[in-house]
């Protein structure tokens, strides 16, 4: 018999924290279940001590013959049941708060087990985002425009057409049919959500004590997370040519551009992470003066971006110091743009360069351009690698790179 990793909500302490009619309720689609492994419940009333140690060590301690429905909704009670997801929950579950309004003592557990018998679809959404949001390993791409582009109306129609073609690739691929995308907006951003199979694996397993074969199509769940406030797309996914067909798909559908999101990762502001001041200095290259940085943008895990801005010469300085803290705090920060100014040699021109990594560097394109990127390539802001053009309309260019 295996033992579940669900310490949190088999707790005795967290079981009791649900009101007794709502845990009966949640149980009761399983009661002949239960009652298999020796707990009977009641249909009404309140659980005795022993009966809550009873169950706590049924669910933590599932056997061959346990329900998977049983195991999912535990799982996910498991998962939700901190502070920081029951104010999630409260705020993106229509009426969830109504069922608590005349309780002075409200418990995570208890919201999490309400909002399952409420809204388990939503339920299942919030979950897997916030499963999703823990990984860490992304692909960025930047948007290929001067603004944050707009999201194309019907979100509705953009979503199902995404699906529709996703479901399209994964099946050719014979992952399986049954792809699923699942969108939740916010007011700064915008995540979808894809469920599809992965293809057919072989597993040997155990059966009523006879050793045996399972075939079985694992599923996969990938995030794409875009960022309404600076234009950029995080994708999640297992293979390069998977993230590949996201970042061009989710451009087509919901912004009518496939190459919204141009490939590449050319683009770094690590310089000033990793050199500081260094990385503006203009020795060896006689046509510049200097090179200031008038703005930064920070992206902090699990909050807004931070605009960084000052009039004063020493925004570098700042930038340290605010790296340094959430660096002290185990915070993952990083720089989503940068803006330099640099100064020519004759003292009147100055130009002006927004570094977006992975892939957008966007700059005047004339005669000073050659400069401008001999800047950047010996401060390392294109990674060594060669820079090449894609048009972005007007004057200014956004640069991608393509190759080493």
């Amino acid at each position: 018999m295996t033992t579940a990793k669900y310490q949190r909500f088999t707790n005795l302490r967290v079981l009791k924290s649900v009101q007794h009619d709502r845990l009966l309720k949640f149980l009761s689609p399983h009661y002949e279940y239960i009652a298999s492994r020796g707990l009977t419940l009641p249909h009404a009333g309140k659980l005795t001590d022993l009966q809550f140690e009873l169950l706590g060590e049924i669910l933590k301690a599932p056997d061959g013959q346990t329900p998977a429905e049983l195991m999912r909704a535990v799982h996910m009670v498991n998962e939700l049941a901190r502070e920081s997801m029951m104010e999630t929950l409260l705020d993106q579950i229509d009426e969830l708060a109504d069922a608590f309004h005349r309780d002075e003592r409200i418990m995570p557990a208890d919201v999490a087990v309400e909002a399952i018998l409420r809204h388990r679809e939503h339920v299942e959404v919030i979950h897997r985002l916030q499963a999703l949001n823990a990984r860490r390993t992304y692909s960025y791409f930047q948007a290929n425009s001067e603004v944050v582009p707009s999201l194309q109306e019907p979100l509705e129609l953009s979503r199902v057409s995404f699906e529709n073609a996703v479901g399209s690739y994964f099946e050719s691929r014979r992952c399986g049919r049954g792809t699923s995308a699942a969108m939740h907006l916010c007011e700064d951003s915008l995540d979808l959500t894809v469920s599809h199979g992965r293809p057919w694996q072989l597993q040997d397993v155990l059966v009523d004590g006879v050793r045996d074969i399972l075939s079985f199509q694992p599923l996969q769940d990938d995030l794409l997370h875009f960022n309404r406030v600076t234009g950029e797309l995080k994708i999640n996914a297992t293979t390069a040519i998977q993230k590949e067909m996201y970042r061009g798909s989710f451009g087509r559908f919901f912004f009518g551009d496939e190459n919204m999101f141009p490939p590449g990762d050319i683009w770094t502001t690590e310089p000033l992470r990793v050199n500081s001041e260094a990385a503006l200095s203009v020795v060896n290259i006689p046509e510049l003066l200097s090179a200031t940085l008038t703005s930064v943008t920070l992206f902090v895990a699990g909050a807004k971006p931070e605009l960084v801005t000052t009039r004063r010469a020493d925004l570098i300085e700042i930038l340290d110091e605010r790296i340094a803290y959430y660096e002290s705090l185990d915070i993952d920060v990083r720089i989503a743009e940068a803006r330099i100014e640099l100064r020519f040699i004759d003292g009147r021109r100055t130009r002006s360069v927004t570094i977006k990594p992975p892939n957008i560097a966007v700059y005047t394109r004339d005669g000073d351009a050659d400069v401008i990127e001999l800047f950047l390539h010996e401060r390392g802001f294109t990674n060594g690698k060669i820079i090449v053009p894609f048009s972005l309309g007007g004057t200014s260019v956004a640069r991608s790179g393509l190759g080493a």
